[in-house]
């Protein structure tokens, strides 16, 4: 079961009524687009505040890889939500959609626009809409579901997801155990396939209790293939593989976090190198973690790495984008149309 962040995160309130001043901006789109820098542009124009809505972000010790703003960049403007939950902790999504309305309730009389910033669409869906309608979990349901797993029926156990709920068995792979239970459980409990009941959510009304413009970002697929292998790059020279060897080191290497593109690539690169990379027994230090590897064959593999982070990060794009243009309300810019954007905000603040 998880261990969710639920009980050490701030206070949670439940959405309150909108004031004359609290407008809200979702500044969406996929990885790469530059939506931190555009954020902090529209921020400083108008005196806002940032919120972040990407679900890796919410955590301490994952900067490199979630290309978490730096604490120069969070100096230009105020930011909030960032670095909240410590490994090995998790949040789900009810935890940020509670945290999201505690701090705008703090924060909703400070600051003219508030720019929600993030990739991770479900956060999004469940500010605007709530949550899902869903059942808590049955635990006694889930024991049994579990037991099954543990006696090697998991491809069993995702074979009747497969009859109940098609689209939902495509998404969840036979080892993640955790959405496989989770979805056999909601289905078992409501009597409808989880498929179905994200769909009537989907199609339901808005709950956002403040004025909303809805922004995406969205670059050609020449120019974001670009700025995802500079910024595989850049994070990969700022030490990505020591942020991921550092967790693992101290036992969080199943930290569900770290199986997020760029993470989880990492973690299978040190895998492959040796057991117990970087702990060398003549107590000499090895800053990259790989004692005894030939240096061309690591570099060998630092190339095939960063191929393999740019080709998931790419697949992410296109899942972040996809999502995204099934809302029409939300207008689209490309990156470099800052004045286009800040008109578009003028008026909405108006």
């Amino acid at each position: 079961m998880k261990q969710t962040a639920a009980k050490t995160m701030e206070q949670t309130a439940a959405p309150g009524m909108k004031h004359d001043r609290s407008r809200v901006i979702f500044l969406v789109g996929a990885t790469g687009t530059g939506k931190s820098r555009v954020a902090v542009s529209l921020a400083k124009r108008w005196g806002g505040a940032i919120c972040n809505a990407d679900s890796i972000q919410l955590y301490r010790r994952l900067d490199v890889g979630s290309a978490k703003p730096s604490p120069a960049e969070r100096a230009l403007c105020p930011h909030f939500l960032f670095d909240l939950i410590e490994p090995p902790q998790v949040a789900t999504v009810g935890d940020y959609h509670r945290i999201f309305f505690a701090k705008m309730k703090e924060i909703e009389d400070q600051y003219p626009v508030v720019i929600v910033v993030g990739g991770t669409g479900f956060y999004f869906q469940a500010l605007e809409k709530g949550l899902w309608p869903i059942p808590p979990a049955n635990e006694q349901m889930q024991k049994e579901f579990y037991r099954r797993i543990e006696a090697g029926q998991a491809p069993q156990l995702h074979e009747e997801l497969q009859q109940l709920d098609p689209p939902s068995a495509a998404r969840i792979h036979v080892h993640d155990h955790y959405r496989l239970v989770r979805a056999l459980d909601i289905i078992h409990s409501t009597g409808k396939p989880l498929t179905q009941i994200l769909s009537d959510h989907q199609k339901s009304g808005s709950h956002f209790a403040y004025p909303l413009l809805k922004i995406a970002l969205k670059s050609t697929p020449e120019e974001l293939a670009s700025s995802i292998r500079a910024r595989t790059d850049e994070m990969l020279k700022k030490g990505l593989l020591h942020e991921v060897q550092g967790l693992v080191s101290e036992g969080f290497a199943k930290w569900e976090p770290l199986q997020s593109v760029g993470y989880k690539q990492c973690l299978g690169f040190l895998e492959r190198r040796q057991p117990g990379a970087g702990d060398n027994s003549d107590g000499t230090d090895d800053s990259d973690g790989m004692a005894d590897v030939d240096g061309a064959e690591v570099n060998l593999g630092l190339a095939e790495l960063q191929k393999e982070i740019v080709k998931e990060t790419l697949k992410l794009a296109k899942k972040q984008r996809t999502w995204f243009q099934r809302d029409k309300e939300i207008r689209w810019f490309h990156p470099a149309e800052i004045s286009a954007m800040e008109d578009l905000v003028s008026t909405f603040l108006l």
